[in-house]
């Protein structure tokens, strides 16, 4: 039910520049600001939108009404980019508008155009491509192959150009309907008359066809059985034409039902309405989210009105096409108030922007809001109501919002990460089992970064894989892994790493998992699971003098060589003062009974590490008061 003005909001409204008049019953805008309109609405398709723009204008959407506002937007959606009216001036821009001579422009630029007269008509060369192909292929994807925009063309100018090329396709002799055609027809049951010179339809060829009145009547005789290709445009222009004004009389007989030809022309008529109520309910459902508490109710209403005796159109399916659970179907239905929730909601929403327009320049969230409303205004809402309402309207706060980058790497966390199956376990297996791998950085010349990623042999302390390179990409981690392959053995091969993004990425998962390796991750922010690799590094920085490098083919050379350094000629006092590769070989030639032996001491290393490593996480615990002393 459109909104009735009082007089006061008919003399405020008819004051603003962009209302073309106003009624107790009806407001109408200038096609300019329609436009204006259409082109926000354009880029956020949504009720919201169409508010906002009122209110830059100095229109309050309260008063204008949502049946006013869901108008514009359902003309918006069917009709698309407004077209004409007579409008009294939008500032200085008329009828003549400049979106109308930039169109004409745009089309005359495309050089299928021609200046005729006052306006523009098409060019005789792209009237000749259209006619080679027509009516095989409508004007309108004619033009779509050209580039051009249909309703940028203009319905006028198609709809000359169809009576144009009717004229050329058609032959009128009399020899137009005769031979076999005639007799086809003759026998056809939607057929009153057909000769050589006459082709007429039963009237209740049109009383069925006034429900497909939507479509072209091409695909209408098609549905009937008329072959239109053999039928002149004047004809199916009248045809067309008389469908349309069909105003429904008494029902008349149906036309000889039991015929083979009518039994399929009926079955084309159930497939098409069927085809068509589906899209009437799919652009329900496209529109369900933006229609008013009212409209949802009168919806629900009708869906009750409806036969649910088919399967394919029981409640649930209904409810399912349109968009709407069966809860809430019922909830709609049940509550007597539920289509005065909006109205409410667009009073609430005022007293909220008043609040927020009382400190302008400064941003305010629902804690602020909620916090200042009662001094403001005199009224209070909930917290939860007032973080509903500025959801609702587009009236969040910008400050501190949550990351969409942080969100995203939340759920890559959670989705990627892997447990911690090495606990520190790194002197408990033979040599060449457990690798320990990281990434570091290395400033160098005029505050220049190189990334180094490398692979450590937890057992032995050599170090497997050296990769330097501009970027920390995957590309590193890659080649990283391609070194450390061609020098590992087949078997049970654990690979473990930070809770780094590039070992989160599915990619190198998946490049680590076909190539054998088990994927072990420290726990979070604890770089004591991966000690061996983080003590590398620091020696490395402390030891190799990369300063005076000023490329990174200098830093790649640095690195390579205090790795052979490390590996073959620094010796390591906890490893039998053995360099990496000695001790290596050290371990490899021990036979079962000797490396049982040596990995006992381990553990018993591992063991007391593990006790103190308890011992000291109490100690701290009871520093800060999360567990009292024993007494």
């Amino acid at each position: 039910m459109r909104k009735r003005f009082t007089e006061d909001e008919i003399t405020q409204l008819s004051q603003s520049p962009y209302v073309k008049y106003i009624r107790a019953n009806r407001i109408s805008f200038t096609f300019e600001f329609r436009t204006m309109l259409w082109e926000r609405w354009q880029a956020h398709p949504s009720i919201t939108t169409i508010k906002k723009a009122l209110y830059e204008y100095d229109l309050d959407p309260c008063m204008i009404g949502s049946p006013a506002i869901h108008s514009l937007q359902e003309k918006f959606k069917v009709n698309g980019r407004p077209r004409g009216g007579k409008n009294k001036a939008y500032g200085e821009i008329r009828k003549s508008s400049l979106s109308h001579q930039g169109t004409t422009e745009i089309l005359l630029s495309t050089g299928k155009f021609i200046k005729s007269g006052w306006g523009i008509t098409f060019h005789p060369d792209l009237v000749n491509e259209i006619r080679q192909y027509y009516p095989d292929k409508s004007i309108e994807d004619s033009l779509r192959d050209n580039g051009i925009d249909p309703a940028m063309v203009g319905y006028q100018r198609i709809y000359q150009l169809k009576r144009k090329l009717a004229g050329s396709t058609f032959s009128y002799s009399r020899s137009h309907y005769e031979g076999e055609w005639i007799a086809h027809l003759k026998d056809h049951p939607y057929v009153k008359r057909a000769n050589s010179h006459q082709l007429s339809l039963k009237d209740c060829f049109y009383q069925d066809a006034q429900c497909f009145n939507t479509l072209p009547i091409d695909e209408i005789l098609q549905i009937f059985k008329i072959d239109p290709n053999r039928m002149p445009m004047q004809w199916k222009s009248a045809v067309k034409s008389r469908i349309n004004r069909w105003s429904g009389h008494e029902q008349l007989p149906i036309c000889d039902a039991k015929s083979p030809l009518m039994i399929e022309i009926n079955h084309q008529r159930i497939q098409k309405l069927t085809e068509m109520i589906d899209e009437c309910f799919a652009r329900v459902k496209g529109s369900i989210k933006d229609m008013s508490p009212s409209l949802r109710k009168i919806l629900c209403q009708w869906i009750r009105t409806l036969p649910h005796d088919r399967h394919d159109y029981s409640l649930r399916k209904v409810l399912d096409k349109v968009g709407i659970s069966k809860s809430s179907y019922y909830a709609i239905l049940s509550d007597p108030d539920y289509d005065r929730i909006h109205c409410r909601d667009e009073q609430d929403i005022r007293l909220i922007q008043q609040v927020l327009d009382s400190e302008p320049g400064y941003p305010m969230g629902s804690r602020m809001v909620y916090m200042k409303m009662r001094q403001i205004t005199g009224q209070q809402f909930g917290r939860k109501k007032i973080m509903r309402l500025m959801r609702k309207y587009d009236l969040l706060c910008p400050v501190r919002k949550a990351s969409a980058s942080r969100k995203a790497a939340r759920r890559l966390l959670e989705h990627s990460r892997k447990p911690n199956i090495l606990k520190r376990q790194f002197r408990l297996q033979r040599p060449l089992h457990v690798f320990l791998s990281d990434v570091t950085y290395l400033k160098y010349g005029l505050n220049q970064t190189a990334y180094l990623s490398t692979v450590k042999d937890a057992t032995t302390g050599r170090i497997l894989a050296c990769v330097v390179s501009e970027d920390n990409d995957l590309r590193l981690v890659e080649d990283t892994i391609d070194q450390l392959i061609d020098k590992v053995h087949e078997g049970h091969l654990l690979f473990h790493t930070d809770q780094g993004v590039l070992y989160l990425n599915e990619y190198i998962q998946d490049k680590l998992k076909k190539s054998g390796f088990t994927q072990s991750m420290s726990r979070r922010g604890n770089c004591w699971d991966n000690a061996p690799q983080e003590s590398f590094f620091g020696h490395f920085k402390d030891e190799c003098d990369y300063s005076w490098c000023t490329t990174v083919e200098e830093i790649r050379s640095e690195a390579e060589d205090y790795v052979e350094y490390y590996n073959d000629r620094r010796p390591q006092w906890d490893r039998n003062k053995m360099t990496p590769m000695a001790f290596e070989k050290y371990l490899t030639e021990m036979d079962d009974d000797a490396f049982e032996r040596y990995v006992s001491k381990e553990r018993e290393k591992y063991d007391k590490m593990m006790a103190r490593s308890k011992e000291k996480a109490l100690r701290r615990a009871q520093e800060l008061g999360a567990i009292r002393e024993e007494i």
